[in-house]
Parts: C-alpha cells; structure tokens; sequence
C-alpha cells in the first residue's frame, strides 16, 4: 500500500469512527438508522436532532435552578405550653397513655416567612403513647391556630424518657406539615424537649427548620 492510499485509508476510518459516535450520541433522537438514511445523510439529520434537543435540555435546567432559588426557607424557636388530661391503663404488658392537651405556642426567634416573633396561637394536641420492656413510643399530632385563623399542622414524636408525673418529659422531633393560610405548603421538623410540671401541666420548647416550593 502506497502513502497515499494509506492517508486515505486512515482518513476513511477516521470518518467512520466520527460517524459511529454520532449515530450512539444521536441514537436516542430517532429510530431510523443509518442504513436507511446513508451515512453522511443520517448524520447530519442526528446533528440538526440534537441542536434541536439542546436548547429544551438547557431551559429544563434553569427552570430547576430558578425553583430551587425562589424555595422559600428558615428557621424559628417555639415554646408551647399545655395543660393534659391523661387516661393511663395496663394492657398486655404495656402502659398506655392517651388524653387530650390545650394550651397556647409561642413563636420566641425568626429568621422570617410566616412564622413571626411573638406570636401567639392556641394548641390543640392528642397524645398517644405506650411503654413496654422495648421502650417508650409516643406521638401527638397538634394544630396551632393563630388569632387570624390561621393552621399550623404538626406531628411530635419522642422515644426517649417518661410522660405524665412532673420532673418527667424527654426529648422528642416534631414534623411540620402544612396548614392553612400563610403556613399553606409549609413543611419541616424540629428538635423538641418536654417538662412536665405540678397540676398537671407541660412546658415544650423547640428548634425548627422549615421549607416550602
């Protein structure tokens, strides 16, 4: 084989490589193949594809980069105070706990979005729990309602210490999840800590991150 014929070899595999990668690349943007078409034709239809792709590619990825940048976020601290009305039983070597808590939430720091420092709404909560050899397990879903109307929706959870007697309470997380009005599409968890008090009563103070799209 001469030189030259070796050059044009060469530059043929080249072109054929070049076109191969453009028909992988390009694969997914037609079913016709590059048999059909030829491949110098087939080419170029896969290139004018994927100009035609790119741009959509493109605006999908600012649009999640606007949405990600328009999220609304914070963080707040809260004190609610309630007073309990328990009904405790035994039942199959377990202690249950259920009952009924009112009182009133306290907004005590914002970072700012709906939750404003010191305001104050009503709490509505009730407490399930049950004790056994395995441990504690309570949950308390909550609604918080501010003096415009507006829902606060929460659902505490906590398995670590005691419920009931004062000097008892424990660690716990509570979750956000939505209400009504400006706590619409609200969501987010806190880190949370109970004390219970004499007559009945319990203070629970909590650190909070929230989010909303």
């Amino acid at each position: 084989m001469t030189s030259t014929e070796s050059m044009t070899a060469s530059t043929t595999l080249g072109e054929r490589n070049r076109l191969r990668v453009a028909y992988a690349l390009a694969a997914g943007f037609s079913g016709s193949t590059p048999r059909a078409w030829g491949w110098r034709t087939w080419a170029a239809s896969a290139k004018d594809r994927a100009r035609q792709v790119l741009p959509a590619l493109v605006g999908i990825v600012m649009l999640s980069l606007v949405a990600t940048a328009t999220a609304e976020t914070g963080t707040f601290r809260l004190i609610r105070s309630y007073q309990h009305n328990y009904t405790t039983f035994e039942f199959a070597g377990q202690t249950i706990t259920g009952g009924a808590l009112e009182g009133t939430a306290t907004i005590l720091e914002s970072s700012g979005g709906p939750f404003v420092a010191g305001e104050n709404s009503r709490a509505t909560c009730m407490i399930y729990s049950k004790r056994s050899e395995a441990g504690l397990e309570l949950e308390g879903p909550c609604v918080m309602t501010n003096a415009a109307g507006e829902k606060l929706f929460t659902l505490s959870k906590r398995t670590l210490g005691s419920i009931g007697g004062a000097g008892q309470g424990g660690e716990g997380h509570m979750q956000l999840l939505g209400g009504t009005g400006k706590f619409i599409g609200v969501t987010g968890s806190c880190s949370y800590e109970t004390e219970y008090l004499e007559d009945d009563w319990l203070v629970t103070v909590g650190e909070c991150e929230w989010e909303r799209p």
